[in-house]
């Protein structure tokens, strides 16, 4: 076999696949775009699950790619085996509708012996036990059948329920008897043992059937091909290493580790079995990977939080973070320093190394200020050489110890826990930390595979009307599918939600639109026979046409105010409101937002016509069309212009001016990820009404509880305010609030008896000292002897389980410096003001 880096490995397969008329499809970001199903790209075919699905028509019937991908269900493992990842890149091959299992066990074939030029002893295949088609072309190919391995439905069936599935045939690679110690030989396969002797190196999946969720298969009117090929695992071979981590992907950032440490990996180590290197290749290892992970994530737009991606970004920062400080005994920030080499192992992906390295370098001064903390509650909640695990959540919550990573340090030590009880800890936090689970290819619907081009014309770009015939209908799983020769309702696409309306003054269930254009109305009772049937999209059309409208206006205001920097990622029109995602520097802010709302009813003040144009990619791109994603376009394209205001590639409906949209409110603006925000808003006069007076209301209604509120203390308090003016509340509500702050400051002082408080010396200020006070009362107590006794310092302090509640108060000193002293000195954290400053504290001084 020849000797390949892991660029050379890569260039291979596209360029064979190529050759063989596969389209290559360039990498997409780890980040799903559109797809709520998924928490990252987990695999090779998850950016091209429309195509499989046969939702729309793919660029190429013949797909290749070479994807970066996240798994985090094995991230306890990693180190620990020789080929567990986090960041994989998964090397793919696809047939949509087109060539089926010869050509595909053929292309295999060719790929593993005649370009890495594998020889056939040292190859095995598995395949389905029923799937005799399998079998014989292997057989036909060359492969002995004593190198063919039959498995059962669990071993070599793809199926993850309702949806395309079916057998598959998975190739090994035998890296001999030096990798198999307990001498298994060919059973470790037959039996699905896991071991470092037979190692997976492609997996082709036949996909033929569709389970309709019960456990009933049908065959699929397409048949597809979905091959998948592990580039780490075929590159540990062609480079002859023990492990995934001794390639060139992997080697560059154990060598920095190794400069920054001083401490040294053992590739051979997995052969001499020494433990204690064994523990110190395992650290190198989960370093490696989770650094590497991290940055190409960061690089996509993930950040650390508490949260979803983010909550994996912090756990493999903050996990490396101990570990490379427990192999280098170091104590400043290091990690991010691996940033620039991991930036020359993957050129292609163009990692910003500076943004990247800051981000990591942040989160690493962040867990660096709580760690040391952390631990010395850990060691203290250590009794009997058992563990609290409600420790755990305390740590997560307050530390930013990551869950698993707290298990992880108290299973290193040894301790008995309740097992349990940190599972279901686990289980509370899993929803917000790992989010959704991929669920696979929508599934097929059979009977609409029998429409093979456009055949019903959609008039609903002119019309809300038709009267028309029905040239199809078809009956599954419950639901009636019928197409008409012409139609106006629209279907869901481009960010616009499907038409709503009636068929013969039947309501329709549903519009959706297949690979070919044809808009399909769904009943779930079968349609009176009918010559014509008379069509009517609903007057909630308008409402939708405004939002849509509106979206290529506010797209046109925000370029207008900050530049070509803003990037629309996506957006959602129905009839109630619009919402527009766009990437940008920094989120606008309140000046911001008044600005886009008023350049937006600028334009809908023009009164500006709008023109739909057809014309070709090229020349569209010459009219500087703004177009979302950069895809691919043949023959004919569709733009929707306003003037010298907007132009879009667009398919969906619009108003004629944009004079009909009336007006347009933003009604907030958040934070969807790195450099990402959403603006939610709406238009006509008729909503924005509805919101300001629900507003109003809400105001009116919050105004009123505070009001009643300061009742309860001064029965005499009133105050006086317009009821039809927004301004006139807003100021009632602020001074309100104000009033109520006074009146409960001056209620709990008046409880207060100031003469059972006595003034002391501490280390030289004139303080008045509470050690004893409730967890509940230190903040009012500090507040409220403060502004008794200005010249002095208060400091309360209440013990609360094992800890400390703690506050300083001064009018005359600085609170925080006093505070920040005793912290250090005792072990604590808070923070505050000159006037006032709180946290915990660990110990409490001795009077």
């Amino acid at each position: 076999m020849e000797k390949l880096n892991s660029k050379e490995l890569r260039n291979k397969w596209i360029k064979f696949f190529e050759s063989k008329d596969h389209l290559f499809i360039k990498p997409k970001s780890l980040i799903p775009l559109k797809d709520p199903s998924l928490l990252w790209i987990n695999s090779g075919v998850a950016t091209l699950k429309k195509y499989f699905s046969n939702l729309e028509v793919p660029p190429s019937k013949r797909l290749t790619n070479s994807q970066k991908s996240i798994r985090t269900s094995d991230i306890e493992n990693v180190g620990i085996t020789s080929r567990h990842h986090t960041l994989f890149e998964m090397l793919g091959s696809f047939s949509i509708g087109d060539y089926f299992k010869d050509k595909a066990i053929s292309l295999a074939y060719e790929f593993i012996f005649d370009i890495l030029n594998f020889q056939k002893e040292e190859i095995y295949i598995t395949y389905y036990e029923k799937d005799i088609e399998t079998y014989e072309q292997w057989i036909s190919l060359g492969i002995k059948s004593s190198n063919l391995i039959r498995g059962n439905k669990e071993m070599n069936f793809w199926d993850i329920g309702q949806g395309p599935c079916g057998p598959n045939s998975e190739i090994f690679f035998d890296r001999g008897k030096k990798y198999d110690p307990e001498n298994l030989g060919i059973i470790a396969l037959e039996k699905d043992i896991e071991n470092d002797r037979y190692i997976e190196i492609w997996n082709i999946v036949f996909s033929e059937f569709n389970n309709d969720g019960n456990g009933n298969y049908t065959e699929l009117p397409q048949k597809n091909i979905d091959t998948g090929a592990g580039l780490e695992r075929i590159l540990s071979i062609l480079q002859n290493v023990p492990t995934n981590f001794d390639t060139d992907l992997f080697l560059p950032i154990i060598y920095e580790i190794e400069n920054i440490t001083g401490r040294k990996y053992e590739i051979n180590n997995y052969f001499i079995g020494d433990l204690k290197q064994k523990e110190i290749n395992k650290s190198f290892k989960i370093i490696a990977d989770h650094i590497r992970a991290s940055v190409v994530a960061i690089n996509d737009g993930a950040l650390p939080s508490n949260n979803s991606r983010g909550y994996i970004i912090r756990r493999l920062v903050r996990r490396s973070y101990r570990l490379i400080n427990q192999l280098g005994n170091i104590k400043t920030p290091s990690l991010h320093k691996l940033t620039l080499v991991i930036s020359k192992i993957f050129p292609m992906y163009k990692i910003d190394v500076e943004k990247v390295s800051q981000i990591i370098r942040n989160e690493e001064i962040k867990f660096s200020k709580t760690i040391s903390k952390g631990k010395k509650i850990l060691d203290e909640s250590i009794k009997n050489n058992t563990f609290n695990s409600k420790i755990i959540f305390k740590l997560y919550e307050t530390y930013g110890y990551p869950i698993e990573l707290t298990q992880e340090i108290v299973e290193e030590k040894g301790l008995k826990f309740d097992k349990k009880e940190i599972q279901k800890l686990k289980d509370q936090h899993s929803k917000s930390s790992r989010g959704k689970t991929f669920k696979g290819m929508e599934q097929q619907i059979k009977v609409i595979q029998e429409i093979k081009k456009q055949i019903s014309n959609f008039t609903g770009y002119h019309s809300t009307k038709e009267e028309s015939a029905i040239i199809f209908e078809g009956f599954e799983n419950g639901k009636w599918y019928y197409l008409f020769k012409d139609t106006p309702f629209y279907a869901a696409k481009g960010g616009q939600m499907s038409d709503t309306g009636f068929i013969n003054d039947i309501p329709i269930e549903n519009v959706f639109k297949d690979k070919f254009g044809n808009n399909f109305i769904l009943f779930s009772n079968k349609l009176p026979k009918s010559d014509i049937y008379k069509q009517i999209v609903d007057e909630k059309r308008l409402d939708r046409m405004r939002n849509h409208s509106s979206t290529h206006l506010l797209n046109s205001a925000l370029i207008q105010l900050f530049g070509n920097i803003v990037k629309q990622v996506g957006s959602e029109n129905n009839n109630k409101k619009l919402r527009f995602d766009f990437t940008m520097d920094r989120k606008p802010n309140s000046k911001d937002i008044e600005s886009l709302e008023n350049i937006v009813n600028s334009y809908i003040k023009k009164r500006i016509n709008r023109e739909y144009i057809i014309t070709n990619y090229e020349n569209a791109i010459k009219m500087n069309a703004l177009t979302l994603g950069g895809g691919l376009h043949e023959g004919e394209v569709r733009l929707v212009r306003f003037g010298d205001i907007s132009i879009e590639f667009c398919g969906g409906t619009h108003i004629s001016n944009t004079s009909m949209i009336e007006n347009f409110k933003i009604l907030k603006v958040e934070s969807k990820g790195s450099e990402i925000f959403r603006i939610e808003a709406i238009s006509s006069n008729k909503k924005i009404h509805e919101f300001n007076q629900k507003f109003l209301n809400n105001k009116i209604y919050e105004l009123e509880q505070v009001i009643i509120k300061n009742k309860k203390i001064d029965s005499n308090y009133q105050i006086s305010y317009d009821v039809k003016s927004l301004n006139s509340i807003l100021n009632a509500i602020s001074l309100v609030k104000i009033d109520s702050k006074k009146m409960k400051k001056n209620f709990k002082n008046k409880n207060i008896n100031f003469e059972n408080y006595k003034k002391t010396n501490f280390r030289g200020y004139n303080s008045i000292v509470i050690t004893d006070a409730k967890p509940s009362n230190v903040k009012q107590i500090a507040i409220s002897l403060r502004e008794h006794f200005v010249d002095s310092v208060i400091l309360v302090a209440a013990k609360k389980e094992n800890i400390y509640i703690f506050a300083v108060a001064s009018k005359k000193e600085n609170s925080k410096n006093i505070f920040d002293e005793i912290t250090s000195e005792f072990g604590g954290s808070g923070g505050g003001q000159n006037s006032f400053a709180m946290g915990t504290l660990e110990k409490l001084w001795e009077n």
